[in-house]
């Protein structure tokens, strides 16, 4: 076994071997079209800032809330399977911000890095039934008389929170590389409220309710690639593994009285669930930069296309309906949770 850590000393050199750099006397011209030999400031500690704006959209594939069909019922019996076209609460493009602040190491060439996202995101939708459509619940209607409109509003607060670590790399005047490590931190809350209203006015108000705090371990891989003319082809992909706490709470309540004696301030359904989980994440991103070194510093401005995909941390949690005595069915949809669009970055070195 021993034989072989010479050959394994020699492969991890490069992470920790640093470059001869030029001393500090010496002036450089900072002009890619004249001398592209140091592109990167690679030989000068560095501070940096970033300051990101985001416009994503939410992508989530467990927000039905009601179906819509202009198709007459079969019967009036009780067997009936569900018919119609579900209809389901989608995100807009919201607005978000992401910022970081770092140091560069020149002699060493190992990078810090702090940063945080954050994103709220709202999904509002509703439906009327006409004469020529017939609509009906996803969740438990709790009204005996035909729904007239249905309702949903959902609500995303999303946080995320990095401390990494990443050596850097140049395998040639135009290429940069950094290997990143470190700890994230995921905060997630939704709240969800879907409303039925029927025909004389009585309503049932469902809400579905879920939180996920979780911390972990990232590691990943970026670039920046000069062309010409200051322009670079800049990407990151980065992959997360975080333990943490899900919580979900759901609740029903209807002013309908349904047996002529209900005290109606009281849920007809109030549930709670929690639990440890682990959760997977990852992080894409890329496009075109503007990169331009000084004397004194350097600035990149960024825009480009984002992916994050976030697994086991959406549950929706539904209940069949039946007396106080009877046994609940427990219905859960489970999906991903997607984030998706424009990055814009600036970025400043000094």
């Amino acid at each position: 076994m021993f034989k072989y850590l010479p050959v394994l000393a020699l492969l991890c050199a490069p992470l920790f071997a640093s470059w001869d750099c030029p001393g500090k006397k010496e002036v450089k011209v900072y002009n890619s079209s004249i001398d592209d030999s140091d592109l990167f400031r690679k030989c000068e500690e560095i501070v940096f800032i970033n300051a990101e704006y985001l416009l994503w959209n939410v992508r989530q594939n467990t927000l039905d809330y009601a179906l819509y069909s202009e198709s007459p019922a079969r019967n009036n019996s009780d067997s009936l399977l569900a018919s119609g076209k579900f209809q389901r609460a989608g995100f807009g493009f919201d607005s978000g911000y992401r910022f970081s602040l770092g140091y560069f190491n020149a002699p060493k060439y190992w990078e810090l890095k702090a940063q945080y996202a954050w994103l709220y995101s709202k999904a509002n939708d509703s439906i009327s039934s006409s004469s020529n459509h017939f609509l009906i619940g996803t969740f438990p209607q709790l009204l005996s008389r035909s729904l007239v409109e249905a309702t949903s509003l959902a609500q995303l607060h999303y946080h995320v929170a990095d401390f990494l670590i990443d050596r850097v790399f140049h395998p040639n005047p135009h290429l940069k590389l950094r290997l990143y490590a470190g700890i994230t931190g995921a905060f997630f809350n939704q709240k969800w409220k879907v409303r039925y209203l029927d025909v004389i006015n009585n309503t049932t108000t469902t809400t579905n309710n879920w939180n996920f705090n979780g911390v972990g371990f990232r590691t990943g891989v970026s670039f920046d690639w000069f062309w010409r003319k200051d322009v670079y082809i800049t990407g990151i992909m980065t992959f997360a593994n975080l333990v943490g706490k899900y919580k979900n709470r759901s609740t029903s309540i209807t002013t309908e009285n349904l047996s002529g004696s209900d005290d109606i301030s009281i849920p007809v359904g109030n549930t709670s669930y929690e639990d440890w989980r682990l959760s997977f994440n990852t992080q894409f991103l890329a496009g075109p930069s503007y990169q331009r070194c000084f004397q004194k510093c350097r600035f990149e401005i960024f825009a480009g296309y984002e992916l994050n995909i976030w697994t086991n941390v959406l549950d929706v949690f539904r209940s069949t309906f039946g007396t106080a005595s009877q046994s609940k069915q427990t219905l859960i949809n489970s999906g991903l949770l997607g984030l998706q669009g424009l990055t814009v970055r600036v970025n400043v070195d000094f």
